[in-house]
C-alpha cells in the first residue's frame, strides 16, 4: 500500500485519546514510519527490534525488523518496578509476514485494552482487527489524499510502500519526486 493511502487512513478518529502505536516497519523504510507516526497524531518513543534467523539484501544482510512503539496523550506503559522487557528479541522467523507471538505478548503485557491489530491477517483474541484477509470489527475511512505537492515534508520515499511484501496490492518500487 502507498504512504500516501497509509496516511490517509483516518487513525486519528478511531484512537482513544490516551493510547499507544506499535508501527511495523523495515529498516528501508523507518524514515516513513516515523512520518506516518507523526501525521497520525502520535509521538515517537522507541523502536523494538526483531533480530531474525535470517537475513535479505546486500551486505551486511537486513535480518531485523523493528516496531515504532509511539504515544498519544499521556498513558503509561508500566512501572520501574516491572520485570524488565528489553527493546530488542531473537526469534526465528514464521510464516510471511506472520510477527512473533512474544511480541504480541509484550504488547499486550505494556498497553491496555481495547486494542486494533490493522491490516490484520489472522483474529487475535482480545483484539478488534482491520484488513484485507479478515472480516474487519471497524470501519477506517480514507480520508481524502492530498495531491503528491502537498507531501513536500515528507520523505523522498513517500509514494513508496512501508513493507515490500505487504501483500496489499500492488508495491511499486520507490521513486524520487522531482
Amino acid at each position: 500500500m502507498p504512504i500516501a493511502e497509509i496516511c490517509a487512513l483516518d487513525v486519528k478518529s478511531i484512537a482513544e485519546d490516551d493510547c499507544n502505536l506499535f508501527l511495523w516497519t523495515t529498516n528501508q523504510f523507518l524514515p516513513e514510519a516515523l512520518w506516518v507516526v507523526r501525521h497520525w497524531g502520535f509521538n515517537y518513543e522507541m523502536l523494538f527490534t526483531w533480530c531474525k534467523n535470517n537475513g535479505m539484501g546486500s551486505h551486511p544482510r537486513n535480518a531485523t525488523e523493528h516496531m515504532v512503539i509511539a504515544t498519544r496523550g499521556t498513558l503509561s506503559r508500566g512501572s520501574r518496578n516491572d520485570p524488565m522487557i528489553l527493546n530488542w528479541l531473537n526469534h526465528p522467523i514464521g510464516a510471511h509476514s506472520e510477527k512473533p507471538q512474544p511480541i504480541i505478548d509484550i504488547i499486550e503485557k505494556i498497553s491496555p485494552a481495547p486494542r486494533l491489530e490493522m491490516f490484520a491477517r489472522q483474529y487475535r483474541l482480545g483484539w478488534d482487527v482491520w484488513g484485507n484477509q479478515v472480516e474487519s470489527h471497524v470501519q477506517l475511512r480514507h480520508l481524502t489524499q492530498p495531491e503528491p505537492d502537498a507531501w513536500e515534508s515528507a520523505p523522498l520515499n513517500l509514494l513508496s510502500t512501508l513493507e515490500a511484501d505487504s501483500d496489499l496490492g500492488n508495491v511499486p518500487t520507490p521513486t524520487k519526486r522531482r
